[in-house]
């Protein structure tokens, strides 16, 4: 007979309280999730968390938006330097996370017409 083994789930919660109460993560702990190069353009402006939430907003709408687009990287990096420029502009009403999703969403949409235009046929330059 084999023996399974026991979980104590009350130790288990006092574990995972104490790794949540620790200090901040730095930009280490994000590289197996976040590609470098957005890691290196956000850096200077918002905390490792934040990052992370922002490279999850990019593949969410970058799946939504522009499914054929696979380099979703630059894009990113141009909507994030369009939305810290419109913040430091104070265009920026309800909040960044917000606006960050429509900039992506603008940059993504025409990613996508640029992706599927190539793929056209034009049927009026037959020959």
């Amino acid at each position: 007979m084999k023996r399974r083994e026991t979980f104590n789930l009350k130790a288990f919660n006092k574990d995972l309280k104490y790794i949540r109460q620790q200090e901040e993560l730095d930009f280490s702990y994000l590289t197996e999730f976040v590609p470098q190069e957005f890691i290196q353009a956000v850096k200077p402006f918002v905390k490792a968390e934040e990052a992370f939430s922002l490279w999850g907003k990019v593949q969410a709408v970058s799946k939504r938006m522009a499914p054929e687009v696979m380099e979703i990287i630059e894009p990113a990096i141009r909507a994030f330097k369009s939305s810290v420029m419109a913040y430091k502009m104070k265009r920026v009403k309800k909040g960044f996370g917000a606006y960050f999703w429509g900039a992506l969403q603008g940059v993504f949409a025409v990613e996508q017409r640029k992706r599927v235009r190539e793929n056209m046929f034009n049927w009026l330059e037959i020959n």
